[in-house]
Parts: structure tokens; sequence; C-alpha cells
């Protein structure tokens, strides 16, 4: 009879080829693992965040796909790098889902403006109104004119036109 790895070898295997960026061993290890066994959840997220990554550096863009929407739909908190998302938002769009690349960039956009403009808010909580201001005009040049843009736009317009009152 033919040896058939086991659950376990075939993770600790596929673990070792990815920690020596042996993508092409690691994805064969992975892959078995994930289509052919019932998992234990912290096995599968790692299995399938690894398959991710793997198919970010060999491709196919159906792959990336495939492992990006798993990780979305079962772990929706899950954070991607910016560096990762710009990769799959590629990938969207080599398969011709090009809404769905729309999406992700999009997406990508809106969150990175989010975390951006704490910034301005954490200046703002120190004190330093005018470097929240400058800091908020800058955000607001560099970002496109997307909705959460002119929101943030006309919020900056009515504080800065109305005097800070306590509350």
């Amino acid at each position: 009879d033919k040896y058939q790895l086991t659950p376990q070898e075939l993770y600790e295997l596929g673990k070792r080829q990815f920690e020596k960026q042996d993508f092409k061993a690691a994805q064969g290890h992975l892959a078995d693992l994930v289509e052919k066994w019932n998992l234990r959840q912290e096995v599968y997220k790692d299995s399938v965040q690894k398959l991710l990554d793997v198919h970010l550096e060999l491709g196919p863009p159906a792959k990336i796909v495939r492992y990006f929407e798993i990780i979305k739909e079962k772990w929706p908190a899950e954070e991607i790098p910016f560096a990762k998302i710009v990769k799959v938002g590629a990938a969207y769009h080599e398969i011709g889902e090009y809404e769905r690349a729309y999406l992700v960039f999009r997406a990508t956009v809106e969150g990175s403006f989010g975390r951006e403009t704490g910034v301005a808010g954490f200046l703002e909580s120190q004190g330093e109104f005018s470097r929240s201001v400058e800091v908020m005009g800058r955000l607001l040049r560099e970002y496109p004119p997307e909705g959460y843009v002119a929101a943030a736009s006309y919020l900056s317009l009515i504080h800065i036109s109305e005097p800070t009152r306590p509350y």
C-alpha cells in the first residue's frame, strides 16, 4: 500500500516548507490538508492563510481569490496587510471580476483613510487643532473623492467654522 500522510504530517511539512519559502511544496501539502481532511479551527485558519500567501507568490489568480474569500467569509475581522490586498484586487481584475476588484480597492482606501484620520483626531485631543486641520487637509487632497471624503470634508468645515463648545 502506498503511504498516505496524516493530517499532522501534512500540516507540519506544509508549515516547514512555507517557512523555507518553498512555496510549491508547501502548497501541495497544505492544499491536500485543507481539501481532504476535517481540521480543527486553528489549523484550518493557519493553513488557509498560508495558502493565500503561497498563491499570492505563485498564482493563479483564481486560487488567490478563492482563499481570500474563505478568509473574509470565515474570519471577517481578520486584517490583511495593504501589500497583499493590492495583489488580491489585481487577482480579481485578472479573472474578470472587475466590480469585486473595485470593491476590494475601495474598501482598502476607505480603511486606510479611516486609520489616518485618527491621527487628526489624536492631534486635536492633544490641543494641536491647527496641526489636526493640516493633517485632515492633506488627507482630503491625497485620497480620491469618495463619499467618505466628502463627509469628512463637510465635518471639518463645520468644525472649523464653529468654535469648539464644551458639552
